[in-house]
């Protein structure tokens, strides 16, 4: 504050310090200033590369998320169905053939699914009886979505059997249905344990008369978890095709709401056009 008892040298000596002080705080602020400029822009700069970067790699995992997983052989379609028709010799069946101009039931099926294992034993046998008799083409999308660790075995073990023993395919299907899903759920029986899966899923492929060389195949891609991307992206175009659930039935494409009762082979006969003779026999394999 001015004084009044100051000396006009005194006033012009302080105005002059009062300047000096200005000069500094202004050269200060405007050193801040050029400071924020320069982080701003370098930011900037960061904030336009890590934008560039992200979309790079969005794109990359979207190609990746949609690029088709691929098919473990030419019997399995690129969206796990694999169809089930005439085998070489009679009432036989093989993975990967199909009954021309027959109707085509699809069934998507987990083996851990109670209701699946429902339909498998009201339908399974005459199903693939059918098939065999080249009355339908049945296809079968093994599926793992209530993501319990035996049925994703058992899952791969469908696509490496069908792969590579497609006569065996239809029979080892609906054996491990019976011998190993069918008695959990009659509750005679556990969930077979992490160490177990891979040999329950052995034992039943040998049961049906899977050969040897293709059995040591079969430990080896199910240690190796071969197949285990390719069943998730199966269970993703499953749900892509906006099914819900398992079982969920098909025929012609079109999906079938009440398939209990009877009412599968019904509706069956309906497409077809004529009465079906269904044997619930255990599917024939070939003999030797």
């Amino acid at each position: 504050m001015n004084s009044p008892y100051m000396t006009k040298q005194q006033r012009q000596q302080q105005a002059r310090e009062k300047a000096r002080l200005l000069q500094q705080a202004e050269a200060k602020r405007a050193k801040r200033t050029r400071l924020l400029v320069a982080l701003g822009s370098s930011f900037a700069v960061i904030l336009v590369v890590a934008a560039v970067v992200f979309v790079i790699w969005s794109g990359t995992k979207k190609g990746e998320e949609t690029k088709p997983k691929e098919s473990p052989s030419a019997n399995v379609s690129a969206d796990g169905v694999i169809s089930v028709g005439k085998g070489s010799s009679e009432g036989t069946t093989r993975a990967g053939a199909k009954n021309a101009g027959k109707p085509r039931v699809r069934i998507y099926s987990d083996y851990a699914c109670t209701h699946c294992n429902d339909l498998e034993k009201e339908y399974g046998n005459e199903l693939v009886n059918l098939a065999g008799k080249g009355e339908i083409t049945l296809e079968i999308v093994p599926l793992s979505v209530l993501q319990q660790k035996f049925s994703d075995v058992a899952s791969q073990a469908d696509y490496y059997i069908a792969e590579k023993a497609p006569q065996y395919y239809a029979a080892f299907h609906t054996k491990y249905f019976a011998d190993v899903s069918a008695p959990i759920f009659a509750r005679q029986k556990g969930i077979p344990s992490e160490s177990e899966h891979k040999k329950v899923a052995l034992d039943v492929a040998k049961k049906v008369g899977v050969p040897d060389n293709v059995l040591k195949g079969l430990d080896s891609t199910l240690s190796k978890n071969r197949y285990g991307p390719f069943l998730q992206h199966a269970a993703k175009k499953f749900a892509d095709a906006g099914h819900q659930g398992t079982p969920t039935v098909t025929i012609n494409g079109k999906r079938l709401e009440d398939w209990t009762e009877g009412k599968l082979l019904t509706e069956v006969e309906k497409v077809a056009g004529h009465k079906l003779e269904a044997s619930d026999a255990e599917p024939a394999t070939p003999k030797g």
